[in-house]
């Protein structure tokens, strides 16, 4: 496929992502706008990224994780870096990393205590080892100096509002959970990302009842000055930002070549929602989708047709789904042969899309029922509802 002359490439992103603030959706949201290798997956903490070779740190453009401030020391603006990142308020972050140390699958090593039907929200708050999440965590992790490079961040505790409120300020985009909308939308003014801003559902491990009595409440707010006061830094920041900010165009990663080609394979950016991070990058890299229908976008420019349109599906989580997959295009059904023969992986399908009268192309990847591998296979960990892993998109022009 001949290449756009003006194809978008994405800038050199820093995302420090606090703790229980919502950072894990955002930061699906961004990575469909960067090819895999660009983006910093060998690491998400610092015993992690002291393992990283500076050669493969040389090749990313998209750094995200739980680095804290400090990780400017490594990807800053000296490399090219700008920094984006979000905040949380303070109560409902202290009680989101609670339930989450309690409930969910991947509790930190060491802190399997937390799990014990005895160990409450107070012990949560007093405990030694658990009340730096409990206490101004925010203010810590924006303000840690970048010296503490190849220390481990866990080991730094100092909270220091001033290095805080002065790493926000250096920020590109500051945003808050309660309006990550919002703050994707800032994102997408300022770096010429996707305007879609849906993001995927992020688990909810507290209960639904559960209630904090006014003492446990007061307790959290003595607890975090600091965060409350960063919090409404941060909430002013990004609304003074916004109104000042002069938006950049959004720019389609997959758009028709002159060729009027196209094709798109799992590990490129992509316009869409609905899917996975990549999976099995380095041998047969795919994206599941998540939601019954998940869709990418491509910029075709009123492009003449007709096309011969391949997907190729790595699977589903059992074949009976692909009895109920269909697609369409634009919002018209796109009638689909299998090609490839039964029982085969990957599966081959081929249709044929006729002109498309307008500047983009929305195909829409329709499967009834999701299944987790855990409902299928009782021994599979497993438990995320799922459709097709689909692993490369084509567009060729029937005259070709």
């Amino acid at each position: 496929m001949a290449a756009s002359s003006d194809a978008f490439a994405p800038p050199k992103l820093v995302f420090v992502h606090c703790q229980k603030t919502g950072g894990t959706s955002v930061t699906t949201w961004l990575q469909r706008h960067y090819p895999i290798a660009e983006i910093l997956n060998e690491a998400t903490v610092w015993p992690e990224l002291n393992r990283v070779t500076p050669e493969i740190m040389a090749q990313k453009c998209l750094v995200r994780g739980h680095f804290g401030r400090a990780i400017l020391g490594l990807f800053g603006p000296d490399r090219g870096f700008q920094a984006v990142t979000v905040l949380r308020d303070p109560v409902q972050r202290v009680l989101s990393h609670f339930w989450h140390l309690k409930r969910a699958p991947d509790t930190e090593v060491g802190l399997e205590f937390c799990r014990d039907d005895h160990f409450t929200l107070r012990d949560f708050l007093e405990h030694p080892a658990t009340r730096v999440y409990a206490s101004n965590c925010q203010t810590t992790w924006c303000g840690a100096p970048t010296e503490v490079t190849r220390a481990f961040l866990e080991d730094y505790r100092e909270p220091d509002f001033a290095a805080a409120c002065a790493f926000l300020d250096q920020c590109a985009v500051v945003g808050v959970t309660e309006d990550l909308p919002g703050f994707l939308s800032d994102l997408s003014a300022t770096f010429g990302f996707s305007p879609d801003t849906r993001l995927l559902t992020e688990r909810r491990y507290s209960p639904r009842d559960s209630a904090v009595t006014p003492d446990l409440l007061e307790q959290i707010r003595a607890l975090n000055t600091l965060d409350q006061e960063l919090y409404a830094y941060a909430r002013a920041r990004a609304t003074a930002s916004r109104n000042v900010r002069a938006p950049v165009p959004a720019r389609n990663p997959n758009r028709l070549g002159r060729d009027r080609a196209l094709r798109w394979r799992a590990g490129a950016p992509y316009w869409g929602h609905g899917w996975t991070d990549v999976q099995s990058p380095e041998h047969q890299p795919h994206v599941w989708s998540v939601v019954p229908e998940a869709t990418l976008e491509f910029e075709t420019a009123g492009g003449v047709g007709p096309w011969a349109v391949t997907l190729t599906v790595r699977r589903f989580v059992l074949d009976a789904q692909a009895l109920q997959f269909t697609v369409s295009a634009n919002g018209e059904p796109l009638p689909l042969q299998r090609i490839s023969p039964d029982g085969q992986e990957p599966i081959v399908y081929v249709g044929c899309l006729g002109a498309v009268h307008a500047d983009r192309l929305v195909l829409t990847f329709r499967v009834a029922a999701l299944l987790s591998f855990r409902s299928v296979w009782a021994k599979d960990t497993s438990d995320e509802p799922r459709g097709m892993a689909l692993s490369e998109v084509r567009l060729i022009p029937a005259t070709a």
